[in-house]
C-alpha cells in the first residue's frame, strides 16, 4: 500500500507532494478497506481449510463409491437367488 501511496506521490509537483501525502496514504487505505480485501495470513488460513474439505470430499466420494458396489453385489446376489428360487419352485 505505501508502495501506492509512493507512486501516487511522485506524479505530484514537489511542493504539493509533503502537503498531500498523507491524505493519499488515508485515502489508499480507506479504499482497500472498502474493498474487503483478506490479509495474506487470512488467504492462507483459508486455502489450508479448502484443502483439508477437498480431501475429506474425495475420501467421502470414495466412501460412497465404495459402499454403492457393495449395494449393487448385495442386490445382484438377491436378485439371483429370488430367480433360482423362483426355478427350483415351479420345477
Amino acid at each position: 500500500m505505501e508502495n501506492l501511496t509512493d507512486a501516487i506521490a511522485a506524479l505530484l509537483p514537489d511542493e504539493l507532494r509533503a502537503e498531500l501525502r498523507d491524505n493519499i496514504d488515508a485515502l489508499v487505505r480507506a479504499r482497500f478497506e472498502k474493498m474487503d480485501l483478506l490479509t495474506r495470513e487470512q488467504f492462507e488460513t483459508r486455502e489450508k481449510v479448502l484443502q483439508r474439505t477437498r480431501q475429506r470430499v474425495q475420501e467421502l466420494e470414495k466412501q460412497v463409491t465404495e459402499l454403492e458396489a457393495r449395494l449393487n453385489i448385495a442386490n445382484d446376489n438377491a436378485a439371483s437367488d429370488t430367480k433360482l428360487n423362483d426355478t427350483k419352485g415351479k420345477k
